[in-house]
C-alpha cells in the first residue's frame, strides 16, 4: 500500500512485525529482508514504538520522537520520525513510522537531534511526571536476579532528563535541579523497592503500574505507580525510564481501612458475647470465637 511512498516509511502490527514499507525503507534499511522493528532499529527505539502502540489511540495526532535506525550495512543513524496509530480495514491496529530526515543528509532536523533539544523540550513541557535513571556503570543482566537487584541500587548512576512535573511530585524547592540530586535520595533501597526491581526483571524489563515507595525532598513517603521501560544492549542495562503517578492518598486510605478491619477483628475476638456480622443482603460476613464455641461451628 505504501510501497511507492517517496519517504522512508515503515508499518508494523501490535507485535512489532513489519507488514508494509516504502521502497526507501527497503533500499536504506533492507526492510524487505527483515521482519521486525527490532531488526531495523536499536532496542531502545523499538521499545519506544511498542509503548506508543499500546498507548496511542487510532487516528490520534502523530507523535514526534528520535529513532536510531540500523542501515543495511550495519551502520546506525539517528533520525527524527512521526509515529501514528492506524486501523487496517479489518480493524487491526497498525503503527506507521515516517522518517522526517533522509539518513546521510545534513538538515535542520539533524541539528536539533545533535543538540537533543527536540526530545528535551518534549519531556520538559509534559504535564506527566517523567524520569530516567542512567547507569554510568551498566548493570550486568547475565547474572542472577539477586546480583542484578544489588547492582541497580549500588552501581554508579544518575537522573537524566527528569522534568518539572517530576520535581513538583517530589516537592523539590524552586530552583533545585532534580537531575543533579542523588538517585538514592528519592529512590532508596528497601525491601519494597527491591521487589519493584524484581517485578521489572520478571516482566522482561517492561512493566506498567508497578509500585515503588519513594521519598519526597522533605523525607516523607510517596507511594508511586510507575510505567517502566529499559534500554538494554549486549546484556547490559544502561537506562530505566518511565512515567510516575502519585497514589499516596489511595494507599493511605487502603492502609487505614486495613488497620481498622484488624482492630475490629481483635475486638470481636475478645468479646465474651456471641456476635455475628451480616450485611444488608443477609449474607454472613463474620462471627466471633464465642459464636463458634457456643454452636460448635467450624467454618
Amino acid at each position: 500500500m505504501w510501497e511507492t511512498a517517496s519517504v522512508l516509511l515503515l508499518v508494523s502490527d501490535r507485535d512489532g512485525v513489519i507488514v508494509d514499507y516504502s521502497k526507501a525503507a527497503a533500499a536504506t534499511l533492507g526492510a524487505h529482508e527483515k521482519h521486525t522493528l527490532g531488526e531495523v532499529m536499536d532496542g531502545e527505539s523499538a521499545a519506544l514504538l511498542d509503548e506508543l502502540m499500546h498507548n496511542l489511540r487510532p487516528n490520534e495526532a502523530p507523535r514526534s520522537l528520535l529513532l536510531r535506525l540500523i542501515r543495511r550495512d550495519g551502520g546506525r543513524v539517528l533520525v527524527a520520525g512521526l509515529v501514528e496509530k492506524l486501523l487496517a480495514r479489518n480493524g487491526t491496529p497498525l503503527l506507521r513510522v515516517t522518517v522526517l530526515d533522509v539518513p546521510g543528509s545534513r538538515s535542520w532536523v539533524e541539528e536539533m537531534i545533535a543538540s537533543e533539544e527536540l526530545l528535551r523540550a518534549f519531556v520538559r513541557t509534559s504535564n506527566e511526571a517523567m524520569w530516567c535513571i542512567e547507569f554510568s556503570e551498566p548493570v550486568d543482566l547475565t547474572l542472577g536476579e539477586h546480583e542484578i537487584v544489588r547492582q541497580v541500587f549500588e552501581n554508579e548512576c544518575h537522573w537524566l532528563m527528569c522534568n518539572e512535573a517530576m520535581a513538583r511530585l517530589y516537592d523539590l524547592p524552586e530552583g533545585l535541579d532534580f537531575n543533579k540530586q542523588p538517585v538514592s535520595q528519592y529512590f532508596p533501597r528497601s525491601p519494597e523497592n527491591e521487589g519493584f526491581i524484581r517485578q521489572i526483571i520478571e516482566s522482561n524489563f517492561s512493566v506498567d503500574n508497578a509500585l515503588s515507595i519513594d521519598t519526597r525532598h522533605d523525607g516523607s513517603t510517596v507511594y508511586a505507580e510507575n510505567t517502566v521501560r529499559c534500554s538494554i544492549e549486549g546484556g547490559r542495562l544502561f537506562r530505566m525510564w518511565g512515567t510516575v503517578r502519585d497514589i499516596t492518598s489511595y494507599r493511605q486510605v487502603h492502609n487505614r481501612l486495613a488497620q481498622e478491619a484488624q482492630e475490629v477483628r481483635g475486638i470481636l475476638g475478645a468479646l465474651p458475647d456471641v456476635v455475628l456480622v451480616i450485611n444488608r443482603n443477609r449474607r454472613l460476613l463474620a462471627v466471633n470465637p464465642a459464636f463458634e464455641t457456643l454452636l460448635g461451628w467450624n467454618p
